[in-house]
């Protein structure tokens, strides 16, 4: 006779409330469905991490608001830790990948470098801004090992820009700026959508990110109305921009 009493989960031994994860091979097959339901669970634990804050999650919660079995959650992943870390990583693959440092002379194409570069991580902290709310509200108190990749993540782009706007700088594509300085500031414009969520949300993401890309490229391109030579300058060059978009956002 057939068993039909389902996959067993093992309790947890400290009677914190989450049951250990059940072996993986009880769960269901198929590469397309899982990698779709792997994302769904992403999608919907960065919604309610955000909303709740990460220590006051349970995979419950995010097991009820899928619709789906606790069980089954399992199965994409063994913990809420592992969520984040995920969540995390992919964080960390698009601050390397969006960033293109051009193989040429040409000014132009270290412009057009720059602006795709803050357009793109624009556009990926809009598409869940709260997840993005969240990591920077919480890092401190984010597991260690999350914690320190959030924080190289955020590294890594800056480092990347810099490099980028060097060469621009060597050829004549930016002034000659504190390249540090500009990208840690360039990456505060690229991620304000997730800083003024959920009090302003522009018409059009599509056309704010076209925005703040033209103003990050604006702020240090050769030939630039303003003296960005210093770090004070750089910032306040950046505070007046912002503040102007704050100003559309709210009108629109």
């Amino acid at each position: 006779m057939a068993d039909n009493r389902g996959p067993v989960v093992a309790v947890n031994p400290e009677g914190a409330g989450e049951p250990t994860a059940p072996p993986r091979a009880l769960a269901p097959r198929g590469a397309g469905v899982t990698g779709t339901r792997r994302s769904e669970v992403l999608a919907k634990a960065a919604s309610i991490f955000a909303e709740k804050g990460f220590a006051a999650t349970t995979l419950r919660e995010i097991a009820d608001a899928l619709g789906i079995s606790r069980p089954t959650v399992y199965y994409y992943f063994a913990s809420k830790e592992e969520i984040l870390d995920e969540l995390v990583r992919n964080v960390s693959m698009e601050a390397i990948t969006t960033v293109r440092l051009p193989e040429t002379t040409d000014a132009a194409e270290y412009r057009q470098a720059l602006r795709s570069a803050v357009r793109a991580v624009y556009l990926y902290v809009a598409a869940s801004p709260e997840m993005f709310q969240m990591l920077m509200s919480s890092e401190l108190h984010l597991p260690q090992g999350t914690s320190q990749r959030f924080q190289m993540a955020k590294a890594n782009f800056v480092e990347r820009v810099a490099q980028l706007i060097e060469a621009g700088i060597a050829a004549g594509a930016f002034r000659k700026v504190d390249a540090a300085v500009a990208a840690l500031g360039i990456m505060s414009m690229a991620t304000m959508r997730s800083l003024s969520y959920p009090d302003t949300k522009p018409a059009s993401d599509q056309a704010a990110a076209d925005l703040i890309a033209d103003m990050a490229v604006r702020a240090i391109e050769s030939g630039s109305e303003y003296d960005v030579s210093r770090a004070s300058q750089v910032f306040e060059r950046l505070r007046e921009d912002l503040s102007w978009v704050e100003r559309l956002v709210r009108e629109q």
